[in-house]
């Protein structure tokens, strides 16, 4: 009987718990839509940055991306996007030790009628790694994974500004 008891006393806290968070009004953060509806891209949709960042703004819901720039509410042009590979340190026998990679974008919003709605702006992430010959395959994968997050990383700052445009 106490056993019994117990059980339902587990069963009776556990729902008071869940009502409680559900009347406080607790929700997972959602991704905030774009507040128009239609942009057009500067970038080729072949291109791996092109590609991820429409796939960007096509996730979020509720904007399509035009083909033709007069039909669309925004315009995102991309002026620069280069990615860079800078050797910054050597070894004592001169071999590379360190390497910086760099991803820099630049680019501007202009809206329907002519306007810069975000003035041309420029991201420039780096991140640095070492190098090893005994490692260079693992080295080689490294590099292609830092420069995806600084690519994913960019996107996410260009979202972040085409949500105010």
């Amino acid at each position: 009987m106490t056993a019994r008891r117990q059980i339902l006393r587990y069963i009776s806290l556990g729902l008071s718990a869940g009502l409680g968070l559900a009347g406080c009004g607790f929700k997972l953060r959602e991704q905030v839509a774009l507040r128009f509806e239609s942009i057009w891209i500067n970038l080729p949709k072949q291109s791996e940055f092109g590609g991820e960042l429409r796939r960007a703004i096509v996730s979020l819901g509720g904007t399509r991306i035009e083909s033709d720039p007069e039909k669309a509410q925004r315009r995102l042009y991309v002026d620069e996007a280069l990615r860079t590979r800078e050797i910054i340190g050597f070894t004592v026998t001169g071999r590379p030790r360190d390497v910086r990679l760099q991803f820099k974008v630049v680019f501007r919003v202009i809206d329907q009628s002519g306007l810069e709605t975000v003035s041309r702006s420029e991201i420039l992430l780096h991140r640095d790694i070492s190098t090893s010959d005994v490692l260079q395959g693992a080295k080689q994968q490294e590099e292609r994974f830092l420069q995806r997050d600084m690519q994913a990383e960019v996107i996410e700052r260009i979202l972040r500004q085409l949500r105010s445009a």
